[in-house]
């Protein structure tokens, strides 16, 4: 621990970046501190935006639990899922889950296999004034089980050769086979899986699977959660959330059962937003918001009124047109615009570079086809409020 102590009040002294400092000080400092200051230093950076409250007396973890650990934003969520006078977690990590996790229990338990990693959380967990976790270093499969109100798990997605893994029975520890035991202590099971992973097989290897989460920040998705219960009586419930927004709650059921008129562009376009898209809501989201889809695969709706709660980005259309290179080169000539693909066969870069478009600019441009097959572009902007 004192290393780890060093390497802190050497970062936190430095304005360098880490292979500045490595540069600087090689040969000056020994060869593991100052690997583990150029650590802290690139940890500093990521803590300053992922988890900003842990301030800047923490220890670095290893990268890969840096890595795979969740954000303050993420973690204060699933917190906001559980309830219950104790909690386990059992595959701690960083301990980002688990510090958000644990603020209103009476107790928990942060359990994480490597001995190491779990005296820096310790330490971290101290400097941070959370006094109310017990720490234990043991292999879930093998951790000695209590009566406990939820247990929560973000199995690791590295294999042994730390390859990327994401299927549920890959992941370590592996939910599927630990299920069973787990509930004989717990009613409730919350489990984080990587953004990849079919939810309809998730739903079919967890079993009895009560609500899913598809959970995004600044519509990119970052996590899939998912409760398990003892018994469940109905379909799950899903979901599809973007931080700071409303959420969007469906079932497979109902998406299944939706019928929805296909359109072609009326005077608004509308595309939803990354949580939506993964958790495959497509009809559903169409129905409730009385939207024409453009075309089967395409995801995007239309309608002639203006939806201000639409779960994404709602575009005025200004013109509908063929892929006419020489038009649209000459409507958009020395402007930035937004090129947007959807179930059209050219991609966003080859079309720029087609065009001589760059990024940016208050245009958005979609290529895509309709449902009578035509391939169409429809030149949009951002609805002004």
């Amino acid at each position: 621990m004192q290393l780890y102590l060093q390497a802190l009040a050497l970062a936190k002294e430095t304005t360098l970046s880490p292979d500045e400092f490595s540069l600087k000080f090689s040969g000056k400092l020994g060869p593991e501190l100052l690997r583990q200051v150029a650590r802290q230093i690139h940890y500093q950076k990521i803590l300053q935006h992922k988890v900003p409250s842990w301030g800047e007396n923490t220890i670095a973890p290893p990268s890969l639990n840096i890595e795979q650990s969740s954000s303050e934003s993420t973690a204060k969520f699933k917190a906001s899922l559980l309830n219950g006078n104790k909690g386990i977690d059992l595959s701690g990590g960083m301990g980002v889950d688990s510090y958000f996790l644990s603020e209103n229990c009476e107790l928990f338990i942060h359990n994480e296999p490597n001995t190491e990693l779990s005296k820096i959380v310790q330490y971290n967990f101290s400097i941070l004034g959370r006094k109310n976790v017990k720490f234990t270093q043991k292999k879930a499969e093998e951790l000695p089980l209590e009566e406990a109100d939820f247990i929560y798990l973000d199995p690791s997605r590295r294999d042994a050769d730390l390859k990327k893994v994401f299927l549920p029975e890959d992941c370590s520890p592996n939910l599927p086979q630990l299920r069973e035991r787990l509930l004989q202590f717990t009613p409730v099971i919350l489990v984080k899986y990587a953004p990849m992973l079919d939810i309809k097989k998730a739903i079919k290897d967890l079993e009895t699977v009560s609500e899913i989460w598809v959970l995004a920040d600044k519509n990119e998705v970052k996590e899939l959660i998912f409760k398990i219960e003892r018994k469940v009586t109905s379909a799950p419930l899903i979901h599809a959330v973007n931080l700071g927004q409303s959420p969007f709650t469906f079932t497979f059921e109902e998406e299944s059962n939706a019928a929805i008129p296909y359109a072609r562009p009326k005077k608004y376009l509308y595309e939803p937003n990354a949580a939506i898209m993964k958790s495959g809501a497509f009809q559903t989201v169409a129905m409730k918001y009385n939207l024409g889809k453009l075309a089967k695969n395409s995801h995007l709706y239309t309608s002639d009124e203006y939806i201000s709660d639409f779960p994404g980005r709602v575009l005025e259309i200004e013109e509908v047109t063929n892929f006419d290179k020489k038009r649209l080169k000459n409507r958009f000539s020395n402007q930035k615009v937004h090129v947007i693909v959807r179930n059209f066969p050219e991609k966003p870069e080859e079309i720029k570079k087609k065009m001589g478009w760059k990024d940016g600019g208050e245009h958005f441009v979609y290529f895509t086809t309709l449902e009578n097959l035509q391939k169409t572009c429809i030149i949009t902007k951002k609805v002004s409020q």
